[in-house]
């Protein structure tokens, strides 16, 4: 992985999840997402699943 950071966050429920990571993901690159468009401001989707490269 040459020292790239990844950041896998999943959400198993039906409903909405917060999450606070202490990290701003707003910076970060999308490689993986079942969503088109992620939420990525603290929240996951029902059933969200999301895979960030950190910067």
């Amino acid at each position: 992985m040459d020292g790239k950071k990844l950041l896998m966050l999943l959400n198993f429920r039906s409903k909405a999840a917060v999450y606070n990571i202490g990290t701003d993901v707003s910076k970060a690159t999308i490689l993986l997402s079942n969503y088109a468009k992620p939420a990525g401001n603290g929240t996951l989707q029902p059933y969200e699943a999301v895979v960030y490269e950190l910067k």
